[in-house]
This record gives C-alpha cells, sequence and structure tokens, in this order.
C-alpha cells in the first residue's frame, strides 16, 4: 500500500463494515490516523474503534 502515511489524517464514510472497515483497518496498518464515520453509533463502533487501535492506529468516530 502506502508507506507514507504516518501522522496522516484519513476520514472513511461507510467505515463500520465491510470494505470500508477493511480500509480503515488497512490504513491504520501503514500509521494513518482514521476517522470512522457512520450515521448511528452502535457499541459495534466502539469494538472497530479498539480493534483499530489494536492494529497500531489511532483515530476516532464520526457521526454524520
Amino acid at each position: 500500500m502506502f508507506s507514507d502515511l504516518k501522522n496522516k489524517r484519513v476520514l472513511i464514510t461507510g467505515s463500520t463494515a465491510g470494505m470500508g472497515l477493511a480500509a480503515a483497518l488497512a490504513f491504520a496498518r501503514q500509521g494513518a490516523k482514521v476517522g470512522i464515520n457512520s450515521h448511528l453509533v452502535t457499541p459495534d463502533i466502539e469494538t472497530h474503534l479498539s480493534v483499530l487501535r489494536q492494529v497500531g492506529g489511532r483515530g476516532g468516530i464520526f457521526s454524520s
């Protein structure tokens, strides 16, 4: 993927499932700060954010 994403910011819409979640995790593994976006804040989103942090990423949840 990309090797220069450390401390870059990425906002991925639809990142709570499927391809969006996979992309969010891939960016996090590369060192990007990832914004997880969803129209609903659910317990699943907190779990996704926890997994994102476990792979070395930093980020937050943004509700639209």
